[in-house]
């Protein structure tokens, strides 16, 4: 179908408008920044008044922020399972070794690989969920740690200050 035989609706429905919008922005957006002025602007030339705009803006700088926190929390965890990744094949390397030297062959060390991979395999599975009531929970665990140690350092910083 030629762009001349579409026929254009007189009106849009509001999935439809902010689609199109989408599209004329990413086409704008990729040869420049838009300000939070022009943001405004646009807002007031769709009809939205400003107290709303600003509303949804702070949303949305809100679950950038909780996004950002769930990539930290999310690396976090990358970062101990790695860690406990290491000290596996460290600690069955050795263990491994020491069966072989002694006994010239796999015995006891075999078990320790075998048992202590099922707990790896399974906290290598709970680390890569990052959906689901378990996950958030331990996010939010995560999160009030964070916050801890954010108050305390603070705390600190500030008893140092007074104290120089």
């Amino acid at each position: 179908m030629k762009s001349s035989e579409l026929s254009y609706p007189q009106s849009y429905n509001q999935e439809e408008i902010q689609k199109i919008l989408e599209l004329a922005l990413s086409r704008k957006v990729d040869s420049e920044e838009l300000t939070r002025d022009q943001l405004w602007e646009i807002g007031s030339e769709l009809g939205i008044d400003l107290q709303t705009l600003q509303e949804a803006e702070q949303d949305w700088l809100n679950q950038k922020a909780i996004y950002l926190q769930h990539l930290e929390f999310d690396q976090y965890r990358r970062e101990i399972l790695k860690q406990k990744v290491v000290k596996y094949f460290i600690v069955n390397s050795f263990v491994t070794a020491l069966d072989l030297v002694t006994t010239h062959h796999l015995s006891f060390s075999l078990y320790l690989i075998l048992i202590w991979g099922l707990f790896l395999s399974l906290e290598t599975w709970k680390t890569l969920q990052n959906k689901g009531e378990n996950y958030e929970q331990a996010f939010q665990r995560w999160q009030l740690r964070q916050e801890l140690k954010n108050s305390l350092q603070t705390v600190w910083d500030k008893f140092k200050q007074v104290w120089q």
